[in-house]
């Protein structure tokens, strides 16, 4: 990480690329490389990744390091905390502020934050819960236009 670092532990992956889990077994060996510690993969469209990001840390929020070495998700991007690699562009991109996969704006949820819980509906810009209300109101307008 820097001067003073006294093992390979203490580095990361470049820039722009992401720790992603794998067989670590090597690991234990007294020649450890560098390449059976981290298995680096390139972040792609959609995830912020500096120096050091593990997919662990993304999954977080945050890094031990601090939060200028934590990866996270660009917003108008969503990816789902069980393949947190995987990123989605959202449409429309407000619904999706970034950050921690599965990240969705106004209550909304699903891969691409594009729908509302049972029992909710989208209005006014938040998954609101259905009430009677609003069941009778829609079929007094339904009933009036027919």
């Amino acid at each position: 990480l820097g001067l003073g670092s006294i093992s390979q532990t203490d580095c990361g992956c470049e820039a722009d690329s992401i720790n992603v889990p794998g067989d670590n077994s090597t690991a234990s060996t007294s020649n450890v490389t560098v390449a059976s510690i981290f298995q680096c993969q390139p972040c792609g469209e959609g995830l912020r990744c500096p120096f050091s990001s593990a997919v662990e840390n993304l999954i977080r929020g945050q890094s031990t390091l601090g939060p200028k070495f934590t990866p996270e998700i660009q917003e108008g991007y969503v990816s789902d905390p069980a393949e947190p690699t995987k990123i989605f562009k959202c449409q429309p991109a407000a619904n999706c502020p970034g950050g921690k996969p599965g990240t969705c704006s106004g209550g909304l949820q699903g891969k691409l934050c594009s729908r509302c819980s049972a029992g909710e509906a989208w209005i006014d810009g938040a998954c609101t819960a259905c009430e009677t209300v609003h069941f009778v109101g829609w079929c007094i307008f339904g009933t009036a236009v027919l």
